[in-house]
């Protein structure tokens, strides 16, 4: 079950990365620059999430253990 979700949650986080990019920031006021933070924000927690559902917590703890070195 938890791949699942994972896949799922890869995959939204994804679409919203797409979407995000691809968002004009050329126009409009404070209402598109803001969707222009939440949008990748989003993404990027959803993907975290997805990736700790698919990898666990093993594979964060390593990348921790590297980074504290």
């Amino acid at each position: 079950m938890s791949i699942f979700l994972a896949i799922v949650l890869l995959l939204i986080g994804a679409a919203l990365a797409i979407a995000a990019l691809a968002a004009t920031p050329f126009h409009g006021g404070r209402r598109q620059k803001r969707a222009n933070l939440i949008f990748p924000g989003i993404a990027l927690v959803l993907i975290a999430i997805g990736w700790l559902l698919w990898d666990g917590y093993g594979g964060v703890l390593y990348l921790v253990g590297i980074a504290s070195h």
